[in-house]
């Protein structure tokens, strides 16, 4: 599968984008294919690269994922229904539509790094669909939520090193907090053991995965 190579070469498959999402909602549509697109594009993302599970994680990942939905092949559409049918959900890759789905939190210019973290954890999903890669729901949500934490992690490092913020955040979420855990570990060690992940992937089996955490994922690429 062919990655784009450069910067103008991504630009103009943008080019192509715009051209081709048409009708109602376009704009809408447009603007949260741009907003998906910047965060792509942040120098954080290519510092994201660990392995787990046998899942390697990238930065080229995130250029192959970057480039699909430039060309249209993974569309970026609002969703309404998030976090009201899907409780606690405001993003969400769908692996049937080839489509990434977003909320109405992303309706607000305004929008915080732990959304544009969100953005990161459901491409990681995104790209292990393009790859029809045949893993295990409970490492996949692995992977995409230390990938998450990554991302903050190196957003928020300028920030506290100036002494603007805590370096670990307050998480709600025991899932969360055990992928902060992991992705701390992974900023140095590149290959995460089964005994780094083994606490995040009992978290992840205990709660909203828990009857489907040993299944595989239906990625067709």
């Amino acid at each position: 599968m062919r990655c784009a190579t450069n910067d103008s070469d991504l630009r103009e498959r943008w080019r192509y984008q715009t051209t081709r999402l048409q009708g109602e909602g376009a704009i809408m549509s447009l603007a949260l294919v741009n907003l998906v697109r910047e965060v792509l594009s942040q120098p954080e993302v290519a510092k994201i690269d660990f392995a787990l599970g046998g899942m390697m994680i990238t930065p080229s990942t995130y250029r192959m994922v970057k480039e699909k939905i430039l060309v249209g092949h993974i569309d970026v559409v609002h969703d309404s229904t998030l976090n009201t049918k899907v409780k606690d959900a405001v993003a969400k890759y769908s692996v049937k539509e080839n489509k990434l789905k977003l909320g109405d939190h992303f309706l607000n210019p305004q929008w915080s790094m732990g959304l544009q973290a969100l953005i990161i954890h459901e491409c990681t999903h995104a790209a292990a669909d393009l790859s029809a890669l045949t893993v295990q729901i409970g490492l996949d949500e692995a992977a995409a939520h230390v990938a998450q934490m990554l991302y903050m992690y190196y957003r928020m490092d300028v920030f506290v090193k100036k002494g603007l913020l805590q370096e670990t955040p307050k998480f709600l979420t025991s899932v969360h907090r055990e992928a902060w855990k992991v992705a701390a570990l992974a900023r140095s060690k590149k290959m995460l053991s089964d005994k780094d992940i083994r606490k995040l992937l009992r978290v992840i089996s205990e709660g909203a995965y828990r009857n489907v955490y040993s299944k595989a994922q239906p990625y067709d690429g």
